[in-house]
């Protein structure tokens, strides 16, 4: 049975905090820049507009635009699935690493920091890829998985086996 792990809930939520506070902020500079007549007011010399108002009045566009940026990012985190069936282990971007090609699992940070490298041999290089908690929801299961697959044992067993 193969196990997947998703993207991490708590990466899209985060996504759409910052989304939702850049929709904030900009509604409140432009109610400020173009709609309070009383902040206008306060804010024009000489019938010209200071740097206060001009910002108030600009700074919604970029923030519209990160709002925009975020909410695709949102989109994007959950289409982020790695899998983990029988035979071999496949990416989010493609990248398709069969267990016989895995040289080392290294899961010493995995409980305090969250993230694993699993080092891998393909076209005849040695390439490395680190996947991080934080990006992705079940990799616990995911990396049990990979484990039990690859028949990897913990570095204490393979010292021990060794001597």
């Amino acid at each position: 049975m193969a196990v997947i792990a998703t993207g991490s809930k708590h990466s899209r939520n985060t996504c759409y905090i910052i989304a939702a506070a850049c929709i904030i902020f900009a509604g409140w500079f432009a109610y400020d820049g173009w709609i309070s007549e009383t902040y206008q007011q306060e804010n024009t010399v000489d019938g010209k507009p200071n740097t206060n108002l001009l910002t108030n009045r600009y700074i919604p566009i970029p923030l519209v635009l990160v709002a925009a940026y975020f909410l695709f990012a949102s989109m994007q985190v959950a289409r982020r699935k790695i899998t983990a069936d029988e035979e071999k282990l496949v990416l989010d971007n493609g990248v398709v690493i069969p267990y016989t090609a895995i040289n080392k699992i290294d899961k010493r940070y995995f409980e305090k920091e969250g993230h694993f490298t699993i080092e891998y041999s393909a076209e005849g290089a040695q390439r490395t890829v680190k996947l991080r908690d934080a990006r992705y929801d079940g990799l616990g299961l995911l990396l049990d998985e990979v484990v039990r697959r690859t028949g990897a044992q913990p570095e204490s067993n393979a010292k021990e086996s060794e001597a």
